[in-house]
């Protein structure tokens, strides 16, 4: 299993254009936060994260911003929403999917992927 870059205590260090950030590692502050964001439990925000009923590049957004604030409570949603783009936007995604469901994410986003390359052909 890869291991989430947001998995250990001390959290990680991204960067966001010319500047770096240390995000929050997930733990209950994060988990609570993301659940009154979304309005659901932590395990269900997995679930609809998972199945795709919530919007991907917003969640994406709010859960990045959370991660951010206990570090860089200056940072705003609109400040990530101008340095993420269509080139580094999968990577946060991916970060953050992984995080939140650990190898079934990885499993989702192979299906994913495989389902993706059939309905090309």
């Amino acid at each position: 299993m890869t291991e989430s870059i947001l998995s250990t205590p001390e959290g990680h260090t991204i960067k966001l254009g010319d500047k770096e950030y240390k995000l929050s590692p997930l733990n209950l502050n994060v988990m609570m936060a993301i659940e009154e964001e979304f309005n659901c439990s932590f395990s269900e925000f997995g679930k609809l994260l998972q199945s795709g009923e919530i919007k991907e590049v917003t969640s994406t957004a709010k859960v990045l911003l959370i991660l951010l604030k206990e570090n860089h409570p200056e940072v705003s949603l609109a400040e990530i929403g101008k340095v993420i783009t269509l080139d580094n936007f999968e990577v946060f995604g991916d970060a953050i999917g992984q995080t939140l469901m650990g190898a079934k994410y990885i499993e989702f986003k192979t299906t994913a992927l495989a389902k993706k390359k059939r309905v090309r052909k």
